[in-house]
């Protein structure tokens, strides 16, 4: 998921993303299996549904957006885009 990430950041931004830090992985990785990114009992987001995920967020017009990973993982941005591509 990350490197599909970064890579479509590059596509889309012209620009290598900025590094994260150590601490900002382990939040993503803890939130990264559920939507509700709290605990199991959200659904699952399947490690194949994430590059459909990810061409939406880009395609996804934002205001004041960087389009960073932090973003994509913040409030509802994963949930809306598997309700508009998934179901």
């Amino acid at each position: 998921m990350f490197g599909y990430f970064f890579e479509a950041y590059e596509a889309q931004m012209r620009e290598t993303h900025p590094p994260i830090r150590r601490e900002q992985i382990k939040r993503i990785i803890d939130l990264m299996p559920f939507y509700d990114g709290i605990s199991s009992s959200g659904v699952d987001i399947a490690p194949e549904d994430y590059p459909i995920l990810i061409d939406s967020y880009f395609r996804t017009p934002f205001r004041n957006c960087n389009y960073r990973i932090n973003h994509f993982f913040s409030g509802d941005i994963r949930t809306m885009r598997m309700y508009e591509e998934l179901y």
